[in-house]
């Protein structure tokens, strides 16, 4: 849910809230509890040679032998009890400035709220319209401990149609090895009575 306040004819400020809520797990959940707290498991590995037998592959034993071992050393019982899950909930509140009909600057800050931890962004982003059929957009992102996001994206009007592609992280895909992850998104939006576009 979500809302959008115009402060001004050039200043809008935004706030809204996704994935607010949980997963309750209620059909076939299986729960191993250890009952004892002092006790520790070392695993050793597996003997290669275990995996075969008469020259047909055994894994599902090799491991059955290592969940028996765990049970024995750390004392897990099964439970069958229902359990929640929070989602991954965040909170983003916008603001965008105006300066022209074509020219547009914003700034989302988010906050992710997961169940130990909180994970703040903050993006700005500056967007220009060619006419009514292009749109480009250019932003920076600041995240705890990833400070090189530099985002692009268009957006193409082909009557009712608009194509889109976007990437929070273009520098990623030239030198992809010093990256963990990016994220890039592309899609189709049907646009109906929206005089900005006629």
């Amino acid at each position: 849910m979500g809302a959008q306040y115009k402060l001004t004819d050039q200043i809008i400020l935004g706030a809204s809230v996704t994935d607010l809520g949980f997963i309750s797990w209620s059909a076939n959940t299986r729960n191993y509890v250890s009952n004892k707290t002092k006790h520790s498991y070392t695993f050793e590995g597996i003997d290669i040679n275990e995996f075969f037998e008469h020259d047909t592959i055994s894994l599902g034993k090799q491991f059955e032998k290592v969940l028996d071992s765990l049970k024995n050393n750390l004392g897990f019982i099964t439970t069958y009890k229902h359990y929640n899950s929070p989602l991954l909930t965040r909170l983003n509140f916008t603001g965008q400035f105006d300066a022209s009909e074509r020219d547009h600057f914003g700034v989302l800050f988010r906050m992710e709220l997961a169940t130990k931890r909180t994970k703040p962004t903050l993006c700005v982003q500056y967007n220009h319209e060619f006419g009514k059929i292009l749109n480009v957009m250019t932003g920076y992102s600041l995240t705890t401990g990833n400070y090189l996001n530099l985002g692009l994206g268009f957006s193409l009007k082909l009557g009712a149609f608009q194509l889109y592609m976007i990437t929070d992280n273009a520098y990623a895909y030239l030198v992809p090895k010093d990256f963990k992850s990016t994220n890039f998104q592309f899609g189709i939006n049907l646009c109906f009575g929206d005089r900005r576009f006629e």
